[in-house]
């Protein structure tokens, strides 16, 4: 069932891709063991409290005192899980290819940098809970995860 799914998913997926993007898309996914290390991974990522849908249309905004405020709405997917699935399904549901090429590192070490300062005002020390190594790890580990909910979104219900 899941196979036959998430097959569907990347073929949907694959016809909005072009040249190499939808070789390697359809490359990553052309052997069932990648399926199944892409299960295990997301069954094993179980120390943080993630959001689970996080996209920009799952935010709101407003402007108070001056400031701009972001609310995170829609908690019904919160589960176990690893942050950067969280991240790379905001950065590529809330972004275009172009600005990604231009902009993704800029977006990662923005990101690292506000949660090392979001967990120490939680007195928690970055540097043993989530360090940067194991960050840029799971950003290349976790990738593809962020964009499965959104690939799955696309696929025809019928």
């Amino acid at each position: 069932m899941i196979n036959s799914l998430l097959k569907r998913a990347v073929d949907s997926a694959c016809e909005g891709l072009k040249g190499d993007n939808k070789e390697r898309l359809q490359k990553y996914f052309a052997s069932t063991e990648n399926i199944a290390t892409l299960m295990r991974t997301m069954r094993k990522d179980e120390i943080f409290l993630t959001h689970g849908d996080y996209r920009p249309s799952n935010l709101m905004h407003r402007h108070r005192n001056g400031n701009l405020e972001v609310v995170p709405i829609d908690y019904q997917t919160v589960k176990a899980g690893n942050p950067v699935g969280d991240l790379m399904h905001f950065v590529f549901s809330g972004s275009d290819e172009e600005f990604r090429r231009l902009h993704y590192q800029q977006l990662m070490d923005h990101y690292f940098k506000q949660l090392t300062l979001a967990l120490k005002q939680l007195n928690v020390d970055v540097k043993n809970v989530y360090p940067r190594e194991t960050f840029d790890a799971d950003l290349i580990r976790v990738r593809l995860m962020g964009v499965i909910p959104r690939i799955l979104t696309h696929v025809d219900k019928g």
